[in-house]
């Protein structure tokens, strides 16, 4: 795979060269040991519940300056729908989750 990388942070083109290196060099130390990975999920998992993919409000069919009671009522009637036991998938789920999340912390 190509890719393309700049350094221009040191006056000298030889200072340049070496950060460069060592970059890519602990780069390709990280992949091999398979570190890159694990903190690909630690860097999920610190994002946690405030990034969604869609808003809250279309999670959980409701109008977007709903207040929180809708909200409520409304994640209790799909999580009937969208829980795992009941038919449901882990992920939507976990959207319905983290859309009530949203609403809470409002």
């Amino acid at each position: 795979r190509q890719q393309r990388l700049a350094c221009e942070r040191f006056s000298d083109a030889g200072t340049n060269l070496r950060a460069l290196y060592l970059t890519l060099e602990s780069t390709r130390l990280a992949a091999q040991r398979g570190i890159l990975k694990e903190l690909a999920a630690i860097a999920t998992a610190l994002l946690g519940p405030g990034v969604m993919k869609r808003p809250a409000h279309e999670v959980l069919g409701i109008a977007e300056s709903s207040p929180l009671a809708v909200a409520e009522a409304a994640y209790r009637m799909f999580a009937k729908e969208r829980h795992p036991d009941h038919g449901g998938s882990d992920a939507a789920m976990k959207e319905l989750n983290e859309a009530i999340e949203w609403y809470r912390q409002r």
